[in-house]
């Protein structure tokens, strides 16, 4: 198939903030996508490097901040509407050391896309994009809680864990 996917403005400048590594993963399984027989939905990327501070808003979402022994505490008030397990200053999250995206589905009318079906054709991509870059990735649509399906980090670079 000859695709003609392109890396639109506001992902390029999501992707301009993350490592090379990163912005390499993407190429790839955008070419990987353009070239594929079997079909893959067009993506972009909704976000790239974090501030602790930007980590921190994600993490406020779904919680609430209670007294625990006297001392301030965050705890889960809507488990449906949890965004993240990271606060960015106590557990830092990978898109703050710029290894991690994430991606959306965009449809056949311009859409955003983020059904099963959408981001596992995607994920396809990132794979074998990594495995052709030497590098191992983790997909949060493969997590057993706190599925997240939108993301992807880069976990080793070479047989090398990231840090």
């Amino acid at each position: 198939m000859n695709r003609k996917y392109k890396t639109g403005k506001s992902t390029k400048a999501n992707l301009d903030s993350t490592l090379k590594v990163t912005q390499q993963l993407w190429y790839a399984a955008l070419a990987i996508a353009n070239r594929r027989l079997l079909y893959c939905p067009d993506f972009g990327c909704s976000s790239g490097l974090r501030t602790a501070n930007e980590q921190f808003e994600l993490f406020k979402i779904g919680r609430i901040l209670a007294f625990n022994g006297g001392l301030p505490a965050w705890f889960v008030d809507d488990v449906d509407k949890v965004v993240t397990m990271f606060d960015g200053k106590n557990k830092k999250s990978t898109h703050q050391g710029g290894f991690a995206l994430d991606v959306f589905g965009i449809d056949q009318w311009g859409g955003y896309d983020d059904s099963p079906k959408a981001m596992s054709l995607i994920a396809t991509c990132f794979f074998e994009a990594a495995n052709e870059l030497n590098i191992t990735i983790n997909w949060g649509g493969n997590w057993t809680t706190l599925k997240d399906a939108c993301h992807f980090q880069i976990i080793k670079i070479g047989g090398v864990p990231c840090s």
